[in-house]
């Protein structure tokens, strides 16, 4: 039945699908990934209590890279393991690096398992989503989000001095004031973007001040006294 739900026309009118407590498998079938997957108007899907598994999730988390429609998606009291859980939290977000946090879902509110400390980090990392109606979930803004994203691995990498060491070899010295100026961009995240009727995440305790972080390139990185001798003659 989800199956044909899925696949037909009518679908794309959807805004809402709700099939908790239906026994649902898909039998190795990735129909649930490739509707995700082509990104449709929907934008919460309810499926607690059934029966999909660590596949589903993965291919499921594949499939969110390609969504930015997707506000809500529950998925709990299946047959899903850490494996699938962790595989869902990479996509919300990938510490891996820059790039990878930067194209990490920013949109979909996952309901993570609340008893797991594991995915603290992730579970309201995009925001809240709601059991029983769509219009009160709490997703925040996506471009802040996105900051957020890229700030917090800028801040990781400073308590360990670490981040001049993840630049090129070659990164062009005229580039060090946009990258100062992108650096506090990235720290106002909390901030409301212009024109948005979302709100910002909020504030992480655990984020550096962004001095710290100038502080350190301007230290580490042998070509920035040259940039700013040059500037201030």
């Amino acid at each position: 039945m989800l199956k044909l739900i899925m696949t037909s026309s009518i679908t794309t009118k959807l805004r809402s699908l709700s099939l908790c407590y239906n026994d649902i498998s898909t039998g190795g079938d990735t129909f649930i990934a490739d509707f995700i997957r082509s990104n449709s108007r929907l934008i919460e899907l309810e499926l607690d209590a059934n029966k999909l598994n660590d596949n589903d999730a993965t291919n499921i988390a594949a499939a969110l890279k390609d969504n930015t429609k997707l506000r809500t998606l529950n998925i709990r009291e299946n047959s899903v393991t850490n494996a699938g859980w962790e595989a869902l939290g990479k996509t919300v977000f990938d510490k891996t690096s820059l790039n990878s946090a930067a194209d990490s879902n920013h949109t979909c509110c996952i309901d993570f398992p609340e008893d797991d400390n594991e995915f603290d980090g992730v579970r309201k990392i995009n925001g809240t989503g709601s059991h029983s109606n769509v219009r009160d979930a709490n997703c925040f803004n996506p471009i802040n989000v996105r900051q957020k994203k890229i700030y917090h691995v800028i801040s990781s990498r400073n308590r360990s001095m670490s981040n001049v060491d993840h630049f090129d070899d070659d990164m062009p010295i005229e580039l060090l004031p946009d990258m100062l100026h992108s650096i506090q961009k990235y720290a106002d995240y909390h901030s409301l973007a212009d024109n948005s009727n979302r709100p910002p995440p909020p504030r992480d305790t655990q984020d550096v001040k962004p001095l710290s972080i100038m502080f350190e390139i301007l230290q580490r990185w042998d070509k920035s006294l040259s940039v700013f001798e040059a500037l201030s003659s």
